[in-house]
């Protein structure tokens, strides 16, 4: 028996426990409703990265031994637990009941009993607005300071996803970039990493997006040399020496050329220092120097198209 079951039992009693272990059980069965709660935790994921806090102690979790066990947000900032039952549902599986004000209860004597956190706070998830609305009316006036109802949308795919919520200006924050096959490239690289069962931090999942992604487009979560590095002094010289009408910088990772005319043209940085010296010293000019930049992002367009082809939405 393991140390939470040890607790229920003796706090709550044995009935409790083969409750709890009922829940747990039917949960892990429960393969109806599996995609809302991975796009759930794919946009809680994005959410909090992209927030200003201290990624290591925000842990994210699915099928918990719980009694409110679909997705658990760990706020270990600030000794908080969020706790989501989701409901993909419009009728009355998706109701506030007696026994989901029950589980509340329950799960908050155990988060503050047994994790020892300050705070446990518990969201029924609905897929259905007016679903949100109706049960914002049964939820017991005593709980309803931590224990609520709140609305996310079922989405057929990742495109729907990204409309429906704000999961894409999340990603674009993080990635410093509104392009649409980088957004999807980056949802799918996380969306790898949460398929697992056990807790992550924030931290954890998007470094291990990080070292898997070719290109890294997590801006935030970089932890190269290069992405420190300055502009090479080969472009220096190439943009100093054949053009007054141009000029470059670096933003993001990113080595940006911009040409009188107009025409503006980029490169990641990474793929930028790993351009051979036989390469670069037969560039003599901008253009040849704009040319290299756009072949280096082809390069960079075909290995998004190839990950997000073998990704687990299969680049929905």
């Amino acid at each position: 028996m393991s140390d939470i079951e040890s607790f229920v039992k003796d706090e709550l009693g044995k009935a409790v426990l083969s409750n709890l272990k009922r829940i747990y059980v039917g949960g892990n069965n429960n393969k109806k409703g599996r995609d809302y709660e991975n796009f759930f935790q794919l946009f809680k994921a994005f959410e909090l990265a992209s927030q200003d806090i201290d990624h290591e102690k925000h842990l994210l979790s699915c099928q918990e031994l719980a009694f409110i066990d679909d997705i658990c947000h760990w706020d270990l900032e600030n000794s908080i637990k969020y706790n989501f039952q989701a409901k993909n549902s419009s009728g009355s599986a998706a109701d506030w009941t007696s026994e989901i004000t029950l589980r509340c209860k329950r799960q908050t004597i155990l988060d503050t009993k047994f994790h020892k956190v300050a705070k446990s706070k518990n969201y029924l998830l609905v897929s259905c607005e007016k679903k949100r609305i109706n049960n914002l009316k049964k939820v017991p006036v005593k709980l309803n300071k931590l224990n609520t109802c709140i609305f996310f949308p079922y989405c057929q795919n990742l495109v729907e996803l990204l409309d429906q919520t704000n999961l894409k200006h999340h990603i674009s924050t993080l990635i410093e970039n509104d392009d649409p096959s980088q957004i999807d490239y980056a949802a799918n690289l996380i969306l790898g990493v949460l398929q697992g069962r056990s807790s992550k931090d924030i931290k954890s999942i998007f470094e291990q997006a990080c070292s898997t992604a070719h290109p890294n487009v997590f801006i935030k979560f970089r932890n190269n040399s290069s992405f420190n590095s300055k502009i090479p002094e080969w472009i220096e010289q190439i943009v100093t020496t054949s053009s007054n009408n141009t000029t470059y910088r670096l933003k993001s990772g990113r080595v940006y050329l911009s040409i009188g005319t107009g025409i503006e043209v980029s490169a990641s940085l990474d793929l930028i220092l790993q351009v051979p010296e036989s390469k670069y010293q037969e560039i003599i000019n901008t253009k040849d120097l704009a040319m290299l930049f756009m072949s280096l992002t082809s390069e960079e367009l075909n290995s998004i198209d190839t990950s997000l082809d073998s990704s687990p939405l299969g680049g929905a």
